[in-house]
């Protein structure tokens, strides 16, 4: 099976971001198996100061990154395959699909 790299967030900030904070992972690729689902290949990932404020467990305008996740960020995308008759092969999207090379998009929640 073919693999992909990400981010994950490992724990939680004290103070400026450390190493132990996020892992670069190798995975398997992600596959994207339901009606709906696109498999979306990173072109372009957004790094805002946003990020710090996700990363920490404090109430904010969206929930936290949870531990383990890939780290959240807007990106911009070109779909690889899709289970969305409204998305073809070779369309370009911008979407939160964290920093991660591949992620399975679903428009209306993160594409």
């Amino acid at each position: 099976m073919s693999k992909h790299r990400c981010w994950r967030l490992r724990s939680r900030p004290v103070g400026e971001i450390s190493d132990k904070d996020l892992e670069l992972c190798v995975e398997d690729m992600p596959v994207a198996s339901e009606a709906g689902q696109m498999l979306i290949k990173t072109l372009f990932v957004s790094i805002d100061p946003t990020q710090r404020i996700w990363m920490s467990d404090k109430a904010q305008y969206m929930p936290p990154v949870a531990l383990g996740d890939v780290m959240r960020a807007a990106s911009v995308g070109v779909v690889v395959a899709s289970n969305d008759p409204a998305f073809a092969v070779g369309q370009h999207v911008v979407g939160m699909g964290g920093v991660a090379e591949h992620y399975i998009g679903v428009a209306g929640q993160n594409v």
